[in-house]
């Protein structure tokens, strides 16, 4: 399933991290999420965060998918007829 993000609702703010000590340090933000994904793996579901270019940036796992979409539409005001 994909979608294209209508906006940034400002509920969760994505970091790039980084091992240091054996702990994970905050790097810069993650910005230019441009489009979702929800894929199905071993019964679970990932919500993928996509670049305009297609890359993924980061993901979140979900036992399934409707909670998945739930939490795109807590992210990104994605509603259920935005995706396809």
């Amino acid at each position: 399933m994909k979608a294209r993000v209508r906006r940034e609702t400002g509920n969760v703010k994505h970091w790039f991290g980084k091992m240091e000590d054996g702990e994970v340090r905050k790097g810069a933000p993650i910005a230019g999420i441009a489009s979702l994904e929800i894929v199905e793996r071993d019964g679970s579901f990932f919500l993928l965060r996509m670049n305009a270019e297609g890359d993924c940036l980061t993901d979140s796992w979900h036992q399934t998918k409707e909670e998945a979409m739930r939490q795109a539409e807590f992210e990104f005001d994605v509603r259920p007829e935005d995706w396809s």
